[in-house]
């Protein structure tokens, strides 16, 4: 067999294998062999049937077989003997426009490589850091919105709050009166801030690293991103509505959001090997505990979620990425613009 390899520019490559006829002599031969001692037809004792009627049974089947064999070693060996990196499956195609057999078969794997990503200096991006504070009159509206959820209608329509009695109170899972209502909401409500102010920083700091950032992105793992897209939302429309056949939603619908999330991806991927980011016990275990404080038993989820390898790993990559973007944002030019609460859940709502 010989090989070489060809850089067709940018990402973009391609092997030409030539695969010679003993190659394929011996690959068929071992197929055939192999096959004979498995096979049952009429007429002969299994292990008996003479290798003349296994070939042209199986011929054409063992031969294709053999090949997609011979091309798929070849391909990976050249590729780590090249120490090449291929981002997605290759396309193989035939040099030639008829396959002979007992001829040696010379073929064409093209296939993208990862982008050369040459990281930008941090200093020069303007990131836009929101602010926000909690208010008492954000505890107010939101205990509001909980009283409308209930709302009942009088004859003439009108809309009736029920009142901020202790048995209503109580009936939202809340002890202690009207007091300990605020203290619940207050904090649900620091909760989602803090998650919606640490989501918008790091928005406006993807943007300004796409933005900053132009490289070739490969076309094989667009496609897999938005085929994990389109799978993403099948199992949620099945989710809402088990009963409706939908039909089949077209892959280009998800390529343009596909495409984002693996720039992202693999500018991310290049900054946390460049800057070395590790994700330590510390700042995982600080992760698992404020993700914790959202069950009423805060300990035992701890333990639940330390015992979940897989959510585990996922927190991992999250505190990677957070420590990530505080480098980013150590580095960058940054303007705070503080909102209020509500404006900032509107922003929110709009994109």
């Amino acid at each position: 067999m010989s090989v070489s390899i060809e850089n067709l520019g940018g990402i973009q490559r391609k092997i030409t294998l030539t695969i010679s006829a003993e190659s394929i002599s011996q690959e068929m031969k071992k197929r055939l062999n192999d096959l004979a001692g498995k096979v049952r037809i009429d007429g002969f004792r299994r292990g008996k049937v003479p290798t003349k009627i296994i070939q042209e049974r199986y011929g054409a089947s063992v031969y294709s077989d053999a090949m997609n064999e011979l091309i798929n070693k070849e391909y990976v060996d050249t590729l780590k003997a090249a120490n090449i990196v291929p981002a997605g499956a290759p396309q193989v195609v035939p040099a030639q426009e008829k396959i002979e057999q007992d001829k040696p078969v010379v073929f064409h794997a093209s296939f993208e490589v990862y982008p050369e990503i040459e990281l930008k200096d941090f200093s020069t991006l303007n990131i836009e850091k929101p602010a926000a504070t909690l208010q008492e009159s954000d505890v107010d509206t939101a205990i509001v919105r909980v009283r409308e959820q209930r709302a009942t209608k009088a004859e003439d329509g009108e809309k009736l709050l029920p009142e901020l009695t202790d048995d209503f109170i109580l009936s939202l899972g809340v002890k202690g009166g009207i007091d300990e209502l605020k203290k619940e909401v207050r904090k649900n409500l620091e909760r989602e801030l803090k998650y919606t102010l640490k989501n918008k920083v790091k928005s406006h700091v993807i943007e300004q690293l796409l933005a900053a950032h132009d490289f070739e992105v490969p076309q094989a793992l667009i496609e897999q991103e938005a085929e994990r897209m389109r799978e993403d939302s099948k199992r949620y429309f099945k989710q809402m509505n088990s009963k409706i056949k939908l039909p089949e939603i077209p892959l280009d619908l998800f390529k343009e959001n596909a495409k984002k999330n693996v720039k992202v991806g693999l500018l991310f991927s290049e900054i946390l090997e460049k800057k070395q980011i590790t994700a330590t016990p510390e700042k995982i275990d600080e992760h698992v505990r404020d993700m914790a404080t959202m069950y009423d038993d805060a300990e035992r989820a701890v333990q639940w979620i330390l015992n979940d390898k897989k959510q585990l790993e996922n927190i991992r990559a999250q505190v990677q990425e957070d420590i990530l973007i505080e480098k980013i944002l150590e580095a960058a030019k940054v303007t705070e613009k503080t909102l209020s609460y509500e404006e900032l859940l509107k922003q929110g709502a709009q994109q």
